[in-house]
């Protein structure tokens, strides 16, 4: 197959697709990758029912790239129907999750777990003072014991610490400012955008009901390469047992975006 360069490739998307064109080869591209995923979260989740692990990181990490994937596939979706431009909202969600992940897998193990803990313990320290506001005694209790459970100590008492104190991530400048994902903080100024459109803003809705089919394509190409570094994450925690699949459905869905007409 003939290879375009860089700008070749530049001019040829720009001025020789149309819009539904890139849209349709972006979404084989996903047919590809998506393929590896599942196998990917299949290992991860029978290493969790055989080796049991006694840490939250594993599960963390499983309940994570699932998610992802599931935005992935909710994404997809919405390009069948009227409300394909609000894939955004999954766009968005899932470049959070991927700057988390790199930045989750980047920490030493014990760093791991603290953060998987941290967002088991912010999600019961939440509900407890929920259930506690409206004088919910036996639902204060529950979220009490699991909190004490996950905490196992280390961690101040629920009623003492802080919901805020139990974030385990730097903000998303942060994250983007300090990640190897290419592109590195240049990638806050996408996320701003999908932000605005997730917020509602008038500026930002108005553009894209202007072009819809621009900003559905645009969402899947976030998406595209967010999830490709999700899939070498992935191999990364596999030991890399999934390296040659992850490598070849990257530069098949590349062949598929970039195949000349």
């Amino acid at each position: 197959m003939i290879q375009l360069s860089q700008n070749e490739f530049s001019d040829f998307w720009i001025s020789k697709l149309t819009e539904q064109q890139r849209k349709t080869r972006v979404e084989k591209a996903f047919k590809i990758t998506r393929a590896v995923a599942y196998e990917q979260l299949k290992l991860i989740d029978q290493y969790i029912k055989k080796e049991n692990p006694d840490t939250l990181k594993h599960m963390y990490l499983y309940e994570t790239i699932k998610s992802i994937w599931e935005n992935v596939d909710f994404a997809v979706s919405l390009g069948k129907g009227k409300n394909r431009r609000f894939a955004f909202y999954p766009a968005r969600t899932v470049m959070e999750n991927t700057f988390r992940l790199e930045y989750f897998t980047r920490q030493k193990n014990d760093v791991q777990e603290e953060i998987a803990t941290k967002e088991c313990l912010r999600i019961c320290k939440r509900h407890y003072d929920n259930e506690k506001a409206n004088n919910e005694k036996l639902a204060t209790l529950e979220f009490k014991k699991y909190y004490d459970k996950f905490s196992q100590g280390k961690f101040p008492d629920i009623n003492t610490i802080k919901e805020k104190e139990l974030d385990p991530f730097p903000t998303m400048w942060s994250l983007c400012k300090n990640s190897k994902i290419n592109g590195g903080e240049q990638w806050y100024f996408h996320y701003k955008g999908l932000a605005e459109e997730s917020h509602g803003k008038l500026l930002a809705i108005s553009m894209t009901k202007q072009n819809e089919a621009q900003t559905y394509r645009l969402s899947l190409m976030y998406l595209l390469v967010m999830t490709n570094d999700v899939l070498k994450n992935a191999d990364y925690h596999l030991g890399g047992t999934t390296s040659e699949l992850v490598v070849s459905a990257i530069q098949q869905a590349e062949k598929i975006v970039k195949k000349p007409i």
